[in-house]
């Protein structure tokens, strides 16, 4: 900057030299994107191009709901001011939160407004039946469950994820017997969703079949396509009246249901059904010359195992007999004979009874006098 000055055919001229002002940036580009879940390693948005706005982040199989998800970002102007909006959790996709990031250009005007959302990543898991109240019991096509003195049952089902091909289901019922249910029709969307229908027995002997059609259309356009799977569960109530005698397989025992047609085979979830209490009991003790017999009997319902040999027994070694002791010395008769074994305590009279000898038994021994025992 500054200025010069020429003459020319004697006119003074004066040029001023001076730097245009620069115009602000418009750049609204990031020129990075990474994520932490609960605090956790820094992991760089996968296939993250400033030009590309909208991006889904799959977590992977097995995180946690409810973690907090927080964002790390530069813009490639230094100039540019970044807004982030991301008080997000980790969730399954139908319930997925979006951050979003604002990149505002330095001239203050230009904006660009950058999406991400966040799901966790289902397993790949078809889609189930199980027991509103044991969510570990899982039903198959064609499986019975017995209700026992309910009148209502409640079953979830669950549609599968990953790259299965479940998009929606259709939830009905069949009564056989004056049953019925209640709950949702058609439900739809990722894993995992879940319908929750509930059959209702009034009385013993009534029953209901629960069919899950599986679609791969939106449920809108069911009524048009033909499922491509169904999953039926015959459920049945039965008030049972268990016997007082055990019934029994080699490893459990369990009471049965005395009603004709208690349509319950399921062993385990019978009255009083246990693992059996073995202990062992002798049929036969075993001799030097014949085996015995064992077994193994339940002590709670008297179920017995097969017997089990017991080897005779081994003879005994013929016992060392002792050695005769030595004859004693022969004792001075005196008034009151004695005998006085070599080792005994006592010296004992002919013919005195034990209970006198105690205290009165006396003598001499080679001459010697013995005084009272």
């Amino acid at each position: 900057k500054g200025s010069v000055t020429e003459k020319s055919a004697g006119v003074d001229y004066t040029v001023h030299v001076g730097q245009q002002p620069l115009e602000a940036s418009s750049n609204t580009d990031l020129a990075s994107v990474s994520y932490q879940v609960d605090g956790g390693a820094a992991t760089a948005v996968d296939g993250f191009s400033p030009d590309v706005t909208d991006y889904e982040v799959v977590l992977p199989v097995g995180t946690m709901t409810g973690l907090p998800v927080t964002l790390t970002v530069q813009a490639e102007d230094a100039n540019a001011t970044v807004d982030v909006q991301a008080n997000i959790t980790t969730n399954w996709e139908m319930l997925a939160q979006t951050a979003y990031v604002t990149v505002t250009a330095e001239d203050g005007v230009s904006q660009k407004t950058y999406a991400f959302k966040f799901y966790i990543q289902p397993e790949d898991q078809e889609p189930y039946i199980c027991l509103e109240n044991d969510l570990n019991v899982l039903l198959e096509d064609g499986d019975t469950i017995v209700v026992d003195g309910q009148s209502e049952l409640g079953l979830l089902a669950i549609l599968g994820g990953g790259n299965l091909e479940a998009t929606s289901a259709y939830i009905d019922y069949t009564s056989n017997t004056g049953g019925s249910l209640t709950g949702v029709g058609a439900v739809e969307g990722a894993y995992p969703v879940s319908a929750l229908c509930r059959a209702i027995l009034p009385a013993s002997g009534d029953s209901v079949d629960m069919t899950v059609s599986l679609y791969n259309v939106p449920s809108a356009d069911q009524g048009s396509a033909q499922p491509y799977k169904t999953i039926t569960v015959h459920v049945v109530r039965c008030d049972h009246e268990w016997s007082d005698e055990w019934s029994s397989d080699a490893d459990s025992h369990w009471h049965e249901c005395v009603n004709e047609n208690c349509p319950e085979t399921d062993n385990s979830r019978k009255d009083g059904y246990s693992a059996h209490e073995f202990k062992w009991v002798t049929d036969k003790e075993a001799t030097e010359t014949e085996s015995g017999w064992k077994h193994e009997e339940c002590s709670v319902c008297g179920y017995q195992k097969a017997k089990v040999e017991i080897p005779a027994l081994e003879e005994s070694e013929t016992p060392v007999e002792s050695e005769t002791p030595e004859e004693s010395e022969t004792p001075v008769e005196s008034e009151t004979t004695a005998i006085w074994p070599r080792g005994s305590a006592l010296w004992a009279s002919p013919g005195q009874p034990w209970s006198e000898r105690l205290c009165t038994a006396y003598t001499t021994e080679n001459g010697n006098d013995k005084s009272p025992a």
